[in-house]
C-alpha cells in the first residue's frame, strides 16, 4: 500500500511537471513580427530623344514646380542629366503636383516639345513622360530706323519694336523663317513693309537689318 501510495504521488508530480513546462513554453514563445508594407516613392521619369529620334544621353533637365519659374528660370527644383538610355528620374521629395522642365543639349533644346505634366503627379507611383528635342537657332533683328516697327515671324505678330533697337530672339527652330516688319509710325503716305527669309541653323545666328 506504501509503494502504491508512492507511485501516485510520482505520477501526480511528473504531470504537474509536464504541465508546468508546457505553459511555461507557450508563455515564452516570440510572437511571429508583422512586416513592415512597401511603399513606392512617387517618382518622375523623363525619356528624352533628340531631333532624329535617337536617345539623348547628357542632356540637362532642370525641373521647375510653375510655369512661371519655367519661363523666368526661378526657384529650380532639381536637376539632372540624363544616362546612356536618354532617362532620367526625380525621385526626391516629390509631391503631386504638375512640373515643368527646360532640356537642353548643345543647340537642341525641348522649346518645340513637350514641357509639363498632364496631370499632377499620381502619388506613390512612377510618373512617365516623353520628350523629344528639336534643333534651334537665334535671329537678330537689328533697326536702323528711328521709328517704331511691328515684327511677324511665320505670319505670327511677335511684338512691336522700338526705333533703333537690336533684339535677339533665342531658340527659333531651324530652317527658312519669313520675317515681317511692319512700319508703325514716322511715314508720310504709306508705312514701309518688308518681308526677309532667313535660314536658322543649330546654334547659328542669323541677322536682319531693316529697313
Amino acid at each position: 500500500m506504501k509503494n502504491l501510495k508512492t507511485l501516485i504521488l510520482i505520477g501526480i508530480l511528473a504531470v504537474n511537471l509536464v504541465t508546468f513546462n508546457g505553459c511555461s513554453k507557450k508563455n515564452e514563445s516570440t510572437p511571429t513580427p508583422t512586416p513592415t508594407p512597401t511603399v513606392t516613392p512617387t517618382s518622375l521619369t523623363i525619356n528624352v530623344t533628340n531631333n532624329l529620334g535617337a536617345a539623348a544621353s547628357s542632356a540637362t533637365v532642370n525641373l521647375y514646380s510653375s510655369l512661371t519659374d519655367l519661363q523666368n528660370s526661378t526657384n529650380l527644383v532639381a536637376t539632372a542629366t540624363t544616362d546612356a538610355n536618354g532617362k532620367v528620374v526625380f525621385s526626391s521629395n516629390m509631391s503631386s503636383i504638375n512640373y515643368f522642365w527646360w532640356i537642353s543639349l548643345g543647340c537642341q533644346n525641348n522649346n518645340y516639345g513637350t514641357y509639363t505634366t498632364t496631370n499632377p503627379l499620381t502619388a506613390n507611383a512612377n510618373n512617365s513622360y516623353s520628350v523629344q528635342l528639336s534643333q534651334t537657332g537665334t535671329l537678330k533683328m537689328i533697326s536702323t530706323s528711328a521709328n517704331p516697327y511691328a515684327l511677324y515671324i511665320n505670319g505670327t505678330f511677335v511684338e512691336n519694336l522700338a526705333g533703333g533697337v537690336t533684339k535677339y530672339y533665342n531658340n527659333i527652330a531651324t530652317g527658312t523663317l519669313t520675317v515681317r516688319v511692319l512700319q508703325l509710325s514716322g511715314y508720310v503716305i504709306t508705312p514701309t513693309d518688308e518681308t526677309f527669309y532667313p535660314s536658322i541653323s543649330c546654334g547659328n545666328t542669323s541677322s536682319i537689318v531693316f529697313p
